[in-house]
C-alpha cells in the first residue's frame, strides 16, 4: 500500500469538491480507487446517492456522509458493498416514513 505525498494511505479519500454542492454525486467517480476503504464525504450537500455507489466501492469499511442534506436512504444503494462496517449519516434530513 502506497502513502501520498502527505502521508495518507492510498485507500483513503476525503471527497469535498464544489461539484456535490448540486446534491447529485457520481459514483463513476470513483472507477479509478477500487480498493478505496475509507471514504469523507460530510459537508457537501449531498442529497441522494448514486443507486451503484455500492458496486463501485465494494471494499469500502467506512464511509462517511455526516452533514448532508440526505431525505431518504434506500439500502439498495449499499448493495454490493460487503465490507461496510461503518456508517455515518448523522446531521441530515432523513425522514422516516409514518413519522
Amino acid at each position: 500500500m502506497g502513502t501520498g505525498g502527505n502521508g495518507t494511505s492510498c485507500t483513503e479519500i476525503v471527497y469535498n469538491i464544489l461539484a456535490v454542492l448540486l446534491g447529485t454525486l457520481d459514483a463513476g467517480e470513483f472507477r479509478s480507487v477500487p480498493d478505496l476503504q475509507y471514504l469523507d464525504l460530510s459537508r457537501n450537500y449531498i442529497e441522494r446517492l448514486p443507486s451503484d455507489l455500492g458496486m463501485r466501492l465494494s471494499r469500502l469499511e467506512t464511509l462517511n456522509l455526516s452533514a448532508n442534506t440526505l431525505r431518504q436512504l434506500n439500502a439498495a444503494v449499499f448493495t454490493g458493498a460487503h465490507r461496510l462496517l461503518v456508517l455515518d449519516v448523522s446531521y441530515n434530513r432523513i425522514q422516516v416514513p409514518g413519522t
